[in-house]
């Protein structure tokens, strides 16, 4: 009676680009049997299994794994048909070794006391250290051992090992292949490669592979026969010449003749489901996979304690130095004055009025305005001295006639006779009514203009109230020195400041950076060293691993809005006009969505520094444009400014200014487009990771 076929490869070519990886391999492994590849590195041997496993797309060829096509889940593969131990550990390095157990046997559906029991058996058989072990405080050797444990822990029906006894000590490697012997007895079919090409003996068939294509596939008895060798190993070094020799026919020559009579193959076969994608059938998350992958995400997180640490109080520093760093008024601003009129030596000015000294007036109201430190010259070239090298901010010149001139302006005729007369002022009619102070500011430091125009309102408001109260019975009682309306506020509060403008955007931004850089590592460092291939081949979905994702960094983004808002609103007392659920909302959208932007980035890149780089430049760029350093409305191009709104923080940030600072709630469009837009971006952005993500498997 003839074996049934477990695996059936039939005429399979494969490539990378325009290297060929494959040529026209022909394989069948039988049910309870060992198939041991052997050849160079180089030669196809993982690529062969990764077209087994469904892992890599054919260019022609058929594959039957227990009579169907890999990736055919009704079937088991992906899922629980097969063992899979790849080349690389590919175990996850923060787990222990009872953890790893732990996480396999729940992706394979297995209950936990079996798994348990599976766990010991096979430990005790491998001589597994201890189960509280951490896999990266394991050596080589163990870490391979336990990467061979966890295909065997769920009792596949075929195992598919790649080098499984690389660095193993020779008693273990006894071990290892007397194992596969009695799986045989049991029905489980093995496919192994490996290096050592004399324990390939003990396998039920040996395939020889050279240059992509399998040399032949026999006992090990009957090749050695063949060539009258003593060895497996004499026997494959015999049929690697005998290649050579018989190699007679280019490879274009082979390669015109197996298109001429194969034609209809490559029409038919190339595009044969390699990756098992079923058609009609909706396969649906599964709720075991995600908790075991969400617990993998917190395991991962939680062994590394200072970057956990480093997660949580990083809002809560940005905040800190936004609140001690950014908007305070300086203490002092250095001024330079010179006073033409007077030296205002005499103090008399302080106690009675001297009109023909206001001058001294408005010099004292600027050394007392709280914002100035005022200096003293007496001459106009040693002060603008001074202001060249940015030893004074600004500078002030009090012109000689400035109290006749200025009084002249304001004072009504009768008035103003009535104080030359008082004064004894000689020549009144040659002095204008527009000798006015002269201010030269520093226009190099842009950030300081605002503080000193600030300061100087605050001077002439005292100087209006210091001149009224000490001159109105000497001037008139009608005098009205004011040059301007102190201005009421609209909206908000007047004593807001640059300070409560820019605190919402250094919330914002921070926690969006950081879901970005977290998510788009991770995928990236699994993806790389083979953590996901194990999965994709248990079975899991993808987007049961962009959920778990979600599900466990979503819980640090809570951590982090929770840190960054108590600093805010309780530590500093920063204001907050309007609801503080609507603020919190908006900030918690935002880490969603870096959330989902990082997972998209770490699909489009291969390396976690690229990833970083384009997730840096794109946040630097938003901060640019969505207003939270200056204003949309000063955006010289009308088009811009309408485009920014559309950008993921643009409306987040105004929504957070216009609940924090205008007391306005969700009926502010603001809210309601900052909560739509960052739905928008996380939907688009999920969407087309989930997207590529299946492509990737």
């Amino acid at each position: 009676m003839a074996a049934e076929t477990m695996i059936s490869v039939g005429n399979v070519s494969a490539s990378y680009g325009n290297v060929e990886c494959l040529v026209g391999v022909n394989l069948k492994v039988d049910t309870g049997t060992i198939c041991g590849l052997l050849g160079p590195s180089g030669c196809g041997k993982t690529t062969l299994l990764s077209c087994i496993l469904g892992r890599k797309g054919m260019d022609s060829g058929t594959i039957l794994v227990n009579g169907k096509p890999p990736g055919d889940r009704s079937n088991g593969l992906p899922g629980q048909l097969v063992g899979y131990m790849p080349q690389d550990i590919s175990l996850y390095q923060e787990f222990t070794i009872g953890e790893t157990f732990q996480f396999f046997g729940r992706l394979q559906k297995m209950k936990t006391e079996l798994a348990k029991n599976r766990q010991t058996e096979i430990s005790d058989m491998l001589e597994l250290p201890d189960k509280n072990r951490r896999v990266q405080d394991m050596s080589g050797g163990q870490k391979r051992r336990l990467s061979f444990a966890i295909a065997l822990l769920h009792c596949p029906r075929i195992l598919i090992l790649d080098e499984p006894t690389v660095g193993v000590d020779p008693l273990v490697r006894t071990r290892i292949w007397n194992h596969l012997e009695s799986l045989c007895l049991s029905g489980t079919t093995t496919v192994i490669t490996t290096h050592y090409v004399e324990e390939a003996r003990q396998s039920s068939t040996v395939g020889i592979m050279r240059n992509g294509r399998l040399l032949t596939q026999d006992e090990p008895g009957t090749i050695m026969n063949r060539f009258q060798a003593l060895s497996l190993e004499s026997a494959f070094l015999h049929l690697c010449e005998q290649d050579l020799q018989d190699n007679r026919v280019s490879l274009e020559e082979r390669s015109t003749e197996d298109s001429g009579q194969n034609s209809w193959k490559l029409l038919t076969l190339a595009r044969l489901p390699s990756k098992g994608q079923m058609k009609g059938v909706v396969n649906c998350p599964s709720i075991s996979n995600i908790y075991a992958l969400a617990n993998k995400n917190f395991i991962t997180i939680k062994r590394n304690l200072p970057l956990l640490f480093f997660l949580f109080i990083s809002p809560a520093l940005f905040v800190i130095l936004n609140c001690i760093s950014i908007g305070n008024s300086p203490r002092s601003i250095p001024i330079g004055v010179t006073n033409l009129e007077s030296n205002c030596s005499d103090p008399i000015f302080t106690s009675s009025c001297q009109a023909d000294m206001l001058g001294c007036y408005l010099e004292e109201s600027l050394n007392g305005s709280g914002g100035f430190d005022l200096k003293k010259f007496s001459s106009v070239s040693k002060m603008y001295a001074e202001a060249k090298i940015a030893a004074v901010r600004a500078t002030f010149i009090i012109p000689q006639n400035f109290s006749v001139s200025y009084l002249k302006r304001i004072l009504k005729t009768v008035e103003f006779d009535e104080f030359i007369y008082f004064y004894d002022i000689l020549d009144d009619e040659l002095i204008g009514e527009y000798e006015k102070i002269y201010i030269a500011m520093d226009m190099s430091y842009k950030p300081m203009l605002s503080f000193i125009r600030q300061a100087l309102k605050k001077t002439l408001l005292n100087f209006d109230e210091k001149v009224k109260k000490i001159c109105e019975n000497d001037i008139g009682d009608d005098l009205d020195c004011a040059l301007a309306f102190d201005p009421t506020a609209s909206l908000g509060d007047e004593d807001f400041g640059f300070l409560e403008y820019l605190t919402p955007g250094n919330i914002v931004m921070p926690i969006y950076f950081m879901a970005v850089a977290r998510t788009a590592d991770a995928f990236i460092s699994e993806r790389s060293q083979g953590l996901l291939e194990r999965s994709w081949i248990a079975g899991v979905l993808p987007l049961e691993i962009l959920l778990s994702f979600i599900m466990s960094h979503l819980c640090v983004v809570f951590l982090q809005v929770f840190s960054g808002m108590f600093t805010v609103l309780v530590v500093f007392k920063m204001p907050c006009l309007g609801p503080i659920f609507w603020y919190v909302l908006l900030v918690l959208f935002q880490g969603f969505t870096g959330l989902c932007n990082g997972f998209f980035l770490s699909t489009v890149c291969s390396k976690a520094s690229d990833a970083m780089l384009m997730a840096t430049v794109a946040t630097f760029l938003s901060i640019i444009v969505c207003g939270n350093l200056w204003p949309l409305i000063c955006m010289e191009y009308q088009w811009l400014e309408s485009l920014a709104w559309y950008f993921p923080h643009t409306a987040t940030l105004q929504g957070c200014r216009d609940i924090t600072l205008r007391g306005w709630g969700v009926e502010a469009t603001s809210v309601r487009h900052g909560l739509a837009i960052s739905t928008a971006w996380s939907f688009l952005y999920f969407t087309a990771s989930w997207a590529l993500v299946v492509r990737f498997q």
